[in-house]
């Protein structure tokens, strides 16, 4: 426990706690209608060590800001990712689930406490906002307040920047997403993509979508692609079977075929496309996030309420990048989210120093409406 004359920083370590820690978001956004409540069964299963394989090499200790009342003020996840400093060796740390009132040294607090923990495991720089790793969501917003995020996006409000430079946190990363719609396509962008898809066929490769009857092999081949394909981008750790068929798994749920659309030669994979609709747009229907008693109504009729999709990820295999195949995973997915009556949405997160996929959603159409940051410090 750590505290100074009003603040007291209490690790979660009771059931009432941790269900304090997943619930104090949607009290402190109570008042802004950009807020998205995730669901608390969502984000009880991303923290529990039976349902995340992440804890098979990781640790997580959370942790609440309490007043001289007892109420709540801030949180923080601390985050300990042994494959991360196996595979970097760079003694870095991760906190994550940040969030805290607009008082800098309330935050001063936990994110000391989460640099303290950290620092007990032998560990000298903290980064984050990553919740918990990569390949969950990551950052704290800093420009594009005013819309709601996309499904598995952070939102938060301005002043979370001002709270961490004025901790000491320094700029680490930025990302981006850029919003895209069907109406701002090139006026060429599908006689263009059957041209590439001719010229790659004479190379023996082809556009298709998943198969779902294939799903369990289609994952196995997919996790090679995934790891391969992210390699040298940042922070990027390659996933292990369990943790991607779990993430597979996750994802299976929430899309149809059209949603992930490989490029294949001679029966292997060499890129991807995937996107989701914006189950974001049934969430914020969803009071406090509680499946209870109305939740399950709004997800059963979440037909009726999503008109935006999310572009999570697109890979490629260094072999076969500049063959024009992005291009025709673009063209295929705007085909099937048009067809599934979804307007536009938002490709996430965009790297800053990803420049080849940045001129790619420029010719696309592409808008940048959203910047997010990360940050670190030495500890």
């Amino acid at each position: 426990m750590t505290s100074n004359e009003s603040i007291t920083i209490v690790e979660v370590s009771s059931k009432k706690l941790f269900r304090l820690f997943i619930e104090f978001p949607h009290q402190l956004y109570k008042n802004c209608k950009q807020y998205v409540p995730q669901l608390n069964l969502v984000q009880r299963q991303l923290l529990s060590p039976k349902g995340n394989p992440f804890f098979n090499h990781g640790e997580v200790a959370c942790f609440l800001a309490l007043d001289h009342s007892g109420n709540i003020v801030g949180r923080i996840a601390a985050i300990f990712n042994r494959a991360h400093v196996e595979h970097y060796k760079d003694e870095t740390g991760f906190f994550g689930l940040f969030d805290c009132i607009n008082q800098a040294s309330v935050a001063s607090l936990l994110l000391n406490k989460a640099a303290e923990w950290l620092r007990a495991k032998g560990l000298q720089k903290i980064v984050g906002p990553e919740n918990l790793t990569t390949n969950d969501s990551a950052g704290i917003l800093t420009a594009g307040f005013d819309d709601p995020p996309v499904f598995m996006m952070p939102y938060n409000f301005p002043y979370y920047q001002q709270l961490l430079e004025a901790n000491s946190m320094l700029h680490e990363m930025t990302l981006f997403s850029y919003h895209v719609e069907h109406t701002a396509l090139p006026a060429n962008v599908y006689e263009k993509s059957k041209m590439l898809e001719g010229r790659l066929q004479e190379k023996g490769i082809k556009i298709r979508p998943l198969s779902l009857k294939k799903f369990d092999a289609e994952m196995d081949a997919m996790q090679q692609l995934y790891n391969s394909s992210n390699v040298g981008n940042w922070g990027f750790l390659p996933l292990d079977s369990e943790s991607f068929l779990h993430m597979a798994r996750d994802i299976r749920q929430l899309i149809k075929p059209g949603n992930l659309v490989f490029a294949e030669k001679e029966g292997k994979l060499i890129g991807f496309a995937l996107t989701v609709p914006d189950y974001n747009q049934v969430f914020a229907k969803i009071p406090n996030g509680k499946m209870f008693p109305f939740g399950w109504y709004y997800l059963l009729r979440s037909k009726d309420y999503i008109t935006r999709f999310r572009i999570m990820i697109l890979g490629i295999l260094p072999a076969y990048r500049g063959l024009g195949i992005d291009w025709c995973l673009y063209a295929h997915t705007a085909v099937f989210t048009e067809q599934c009556g979804l307007g536009g949405g938002e490709a996430c997160y965009v790297m800053q120093e990803n420049q080849a996929m940045h001129k790619m959603m420029r010719r696309l159409g592409g808008e940048i409406v959203k910047e997010y940051r990360l940050y670190s410090r030495a500890i």
